[in-house]
């Protein structure tokens, strides 16, 4: 992990890092701040090209396989409406495309729902001459 100075898209109060997954640089912004140097981060890479800065490096690579993430979603015990995931555990299945994302429209009705979270990419990256996962 490597910090990186402010530039003018950092989300106000973040501190911006780069982490080097394999030949992969991957931009992450965080509210707090790390120290640099190896270590172990677990959390969700979405791919936001608009959050990084302009000259982050592009890395190119092929699709090799797809899955679409599934969580059961449930009503947030407060009663506000608001919906959150029943657990942090997910259901993976492989496709060859992407959908829209709930099965059933959230109501009274029904109190739990599954839900398309997001997309697992396996990735060859052209660099590396192996593979990746998203």
């Amino acid at each position: 992990m490597t910090p990186l100075p402010l530039w003018e898209g950092l989300s106000l109060g973040y501190h911006a890092y780069r982490l080097d997954i394999g030949p992969v640089p991957v931009y992450c912004e965080w509210p707090e701040q790390m120290d640099p140097g190896p270590g172990v981060v677990t959390g969700v890479l979405s791919v936001d090209t608009y959050r990084a800065p302009p000259d982050w490096p592009e890395i190119k690579g092929l699709v090799v396989r797809m899955w679409t993430e599934h969580r059961w979603c449930v009503q947030d015990s407060a009663g506000d409406g608001t919906w959150v995931f029943e657990s942090s555990s997910a259901r993976y299945e492989e496709v060859e495309r992407c959908g829209v994302g709930r099965q059933v429209a959230p109501t009274a009705e029904h109190p739990r729902t599954e839900e398309f979270t997001g997309v697992l990419l396996e990735i060859d990256v052209d660099l590396a001459g192996g593979s990746f996962l998203a």
